[in-house]
């Protein structure tokens, strides 16, 4: 299970990667970092309705919309670290593997025809 101490350091690699972005996600971020300050256990964000309910009773004054973002940042943070947490020795080797094999993306632009 992710610790609270786990999710609290991604988010803060989440903060750092998201400067670049709008204010509105930094603010976000910074209100998920604030929800995981009061609390102790890491399970209401298993399942997204748990989620925005300690969410919302903790940032009372934000508005629904901002709440509901707040609980799915921590849902999604906390679903993919328990994923990878879980994974196992053989498929955490493979996807290693998969990924130094994946070589660079790019886009190729193709001709409209009619």
């Amino acid at each position: 299970m992710v610790t609270v101490y786990q999710l609290e350091q991604e988010l803060l690699r989440e903060k750092q990667s998201l400067k670049a972005t709008t204010t509105y996600r930094q603010q976000t971020a910074e209100l998920s970092l604030q929800v995981l300050k009061t609390v102790q256990d890491t399970a209401p964000f298993f399942n997204r309705t748990d989620a925005q309910k300690v969410v919302s009773a903790v940032l009372r004054s934000a508005n629904k919309h901002r709440q509901l973002d707040v609980a799915k940042m921590l849902h999604v943070l906390f679903v993919q670290m328990n994923n990878h947490e879980n994974y196992s020795a053989e498929f955490q080797h493979k996807l290693a593997a998969r990924k130094r094999n994946r070589g660079r993306v790019s886009l190729i632009f193709t001709k409209k025809t009619e």
